[in-house]
């Protein structure tokens, strides 16, 4: 499990837009809206490459000024191996 969290930055009149965007992706949670433009979001995905891939796509939404990254933190289990 993978999670990460960001605060996105758009203009006021942008931000429904961008909120619609973000609950059509898979993994994405929107917990806080601002009237000034910010968005607080989260993205839960398996791994890190599932995460980065959200993350590169929040980047390419029309609109997005900014997408700050916040916290990330990985449970992946170990896969040393003892002899």
């Amino acid at each position: 499990m993978h999670i990460a969290s960001m605060v996105i930055r758009t203009r006021p009149e942008d931000i429904r837009g961008i909120e619609t965007s973000l609950n059509a992706m898979t993994g994405v949670d929107v917990h806080a809206v601002t009237t000034d433009g910010r968005l607080v979001v989260t993205i839960e995905g398996t791994d890190r490459s599932t995460c980065g891939e959200r993350l590169i796509a929040i980047h390419a939404i029309p609109r997005v000024l900014s997408a700050g990254l916040v916290y990330e933190q990985s449970d992946e289990e170990s896969t040393e191996t003892t002899s």
